[in-house]
C-alpha cells in the first residue's frame, strides 16, 4: 500500500514538472514567435519606406517637387525601424546565448568536478576519484 502511494506521489511530481516545463517552453516559443513576426513586419516597413524615399529623392533630383520635409520624416522613420530591429535581434541573441549557457551547464553537470570523469546519476561521490558531487 505504501509503495503504491510512493509511486502515485512520484508520478504526480513528474507530471507537475512536465507541466511546468511545457508551460515555460510554450511561453518562450510564443514570445520568440511574436518577435519574429514583428521583425518581418519591420523589414516590410523598411522596404516600403525605402520605396517612398527613393521616389521623393528622384522627384527632387528631377526638379518635379520641392522638399517639404517628407524626406527627413522618412529618414527618421527608417532610423526608428532600424533601432527596433536591433533591439529585437539583441533580445533573440541574448535568449540564444542563455539557452546555450543552460545547455553547457547541464552538460558540465554530467562530469565530476574533481577528475572530469562521466558521473553516474544519483551517486553522491565519484566512483573514480571519490570527490563529493554537488
Amino acid at each position: 500500500m505504501k509503495n503504491e502511494k510512493e509511486i502515485r506521489d512520484k508520478v504526480t511530481d513528474v507530471a507537475a514538472n512536465v507541466k511546468e516545463t511545457v508551460a515555460k517552453t510554450t511561453s518562450e516559443l510564443y514570445k520568440r514567435g511574436k518577435l519574429q513576426v514583428e521583425l518581418v513586419k519591420l523589414q516590410s516597413d523598411i522596404r516600403e519606406t525605402n520605396k517612398k524615399l527613393g521616389a521623393i529623392c528622384y522627384s527632387l533630383e528631377k526638379g518635379h517637387t520641392s522638399d517639404d520635409g517628407t524626406k527627413a520624416e522618412l529618414v527618421e522613420k527608417l532610423d526608428a525601424i532600424n533601432d527596433r530591429i536591433c533591439e529585437i535581434e539583441s533580445v533573440i541573441e541574448e535568449e540564444k546565448e542563455r539557452k546555450e549557457y543552460e545547455k553547457a551547464v547541464r552538460e558540465a553537470a554530467k562530469y565530476c568536478a574533481g577528475c572530469g570523469e562521466l558521473r553516474v546519476s544519483k551517486m553522491t561521490y565519484c566512483g573514480h576519484c571519490g570527490s563529493k558531487h554537488e
